[in-house]
């Protein structure tokens, strides 16, 4: 993160974030393998969606601008952009969105953001 304060009524952050998620999985997902695979509870998508474990989530850019009028008064506005990674790069199959995963693919492509915030301290 990098900030800048002018006159102590002007501040400007810019935010990086990198995301990976620290899942892991020791399925063998060579195709042969995953036909001996007889699992009631998991479907055979279930299981192939685990190949996304460990893969980058993404990248997160915030740009925040603070304005102080005055001790009392603070006002705030952020934009955000995510770039999805690796994780969001292969689509899976719906049944396996069913369990709050993403779905992948075009579906989830650059997310932006914007977040507006004022406080009233006295």
């Amino acid at each position: 993160a990098a900030g800048v304060e002018y006159d102590k009524k002007y501040i400007v952050k810019l935010d990086y974030w990198f995301l990976k998620d620290n899942g892991d999985s020791a399925v063998n997902f060579d195709p042969n393998n995953l036909n001996l695979i007889n699992n009631p509870y998991m479907s055979r998508a279930e299981i192939e969606a685990q190949k996304k474990l460990g893969k980058v989530l993404g990248q997160e850019f915030n740009l925040t601008l603070q304005y102080f009028p005055n001790s009392l008064l603070m006002f705030q506005l952020t934009g955000s952009l995510f770039i999805p990674g690796e994780f969001f790069k292969d689509p899976v199959e719906d049944i396996v969105t069913l369990n709050g995963f993403p779905k992948g693919g075009a579906q989830d492509a650059n997310f932006t953001g914007i977040f507006l915030r004022s406080t009233l301290q006295f």
